[in-house]
Parts: structure tokens; C-alpha cells; sequence
């Protein structure tokens, strides 16, 4: 025997070791069976309704779609010609060649090497700026010191501050009277 009508055989073997009912009781589906369909009767049949109405508002739709006009038969011989043109012109035209990317992948990675390279390096120490705003505030203090006569009238100062030059570039040994002279007035 091949393998196949073995298999068989098992199959046929096991099918007829199966028992089969010899007789269903039906009764308990027929039953439900009867339940639904007095239900279903039950269910109460709504009057006739008059449906002209709407088959009346049908008809002016249908009859004021149809009396819209509708363009002129349009020839689109020229158009689809066009089309087809352009169709075989495509057709014709050879494939463009796979474009070469290496070299702005390569540039690409050089980049990110220079940005890697300027992340490892260490940020340059903060600036400690206390000094100047010590000096500042012995500014501030001066300034608030200073008697004002009650006559006194603001002055605006809005011309001299838009003529000022907004840089002013001076030397270092320039600077040395300007710095002494800011000493003498935080001194007092």
C-alpha cells in the first residue's frame, strides 16, 4: 500500500468510529420557532400611507433637472491627440541614468564630523560680570545722591541721544582718563 491509501484507510477507520445519532429532538427549535413567528404577528402593520406627495416632488425635480441645458457635444478629438502626443514623446525619451549621491554623502559626513568636533570641545569659561555690576550699582547709588533743586525741570534729551554715535572706538591709553575719571565718582 502507498502512503497515501494508508492514510486513507486511517481516515475512513476513524470515521466510522464516530457515533452517529439516530434520531434529534426538534422540539425545543420549533418551539422558539412558533414564540417568534406570534411575535412577528404581533408586531402591529402601520395604515397605508400616501406616498403621491413625494412621488408629486419627485417629478418637479426630475423635471427641473431636465430643464437644465446641458453644454453642446465638446470635441475632444484635438485634446486626446495632444495627450497621445505627449504619451509617446515620454515613451520615447530614454530613462534618466541613477544619479550619483556619494559625493554629498561624503560631504554630508565630513560636515557631521566638524559639528561632532566643534561639540567635544569645552565651552570657554563664563565671564564673572559681578564686578561690573558692583560698580554699576556704586553708580547708581551716586547718581540717586545727588541733591535736586525743586525748580528743577526735566530735560529731554532725546536730540542728544540721536545724534550720539551709537560706537565709539578709542585706544587703550585713551581709555585710562575716562576709567580715572569713573573711579573719582564712585570714590565721592
Amino acid at each position: 500500500m502507498s502512503g497515501l491509501a494508508s492514510q486513507i484507510n486511517v481516515v475512513e477507520r476513524k470515521l466510522a468510529n464516530i457515533p452517529v445519532a439516530t434520531e434529534i429532538d426538534l422540539t425545543p427549535i420549533q418551539e422558539d420557532i412558533k414564540r417568534i413567528d406570534a411575535s412577528v404577528r404581533a408586531i402591529p402593520v402601520p395604515k397605508s400611507v400616501d406616498i403621491n406627495v413625494v412621488n408629486t416632488r419627485l417629478a418637479d425635480i426630475e423635471k427641473a433637472v431636465k430643464s437644465i441645458p446641458l453644454p453642446q457635444r465638446t470635441d475632444m478629438s484635438k485634446l486626446e491627440h495632444r495627450i497621445d502626443g505627449i504619451e509617446q514623446l515620454i515613451q520615447l525619451r530614454p530613462s534618466p541614468e541613477a544619479t550619483n549621491l556619494t559625493p554629498i554623502h561624503e560631504q554630508l559626513g565630513r560636515l557631521q564630523e566638524s559639528v561632532n568636533a566643534q561639540a567635544r570641545h569645552e565651552l570657554p569659561p563664563p565671564v564673572d560680570l559681578r564686578p561690573i555690576n558692583d560698580r554699576l550699582q556704586q553708580l547708581e547709588q551716586l547718581l540717586k545722591a545727588i541733591p535736586r533743586s525743586e525748580q528743577a525741570k526735566p530735560v529731554s534729551l532725546g536730540y542728544v541721544l540721536k545724534s550720539t554715535p551709537t560706537q565709539v572706538s578709542l585706544k587703550a591709553d585713551e581709555m585710562s582718563p575716562i576709567e580715572h575719571r569713573i573711579g573719582d565718582l564712585e570714590q565721592g
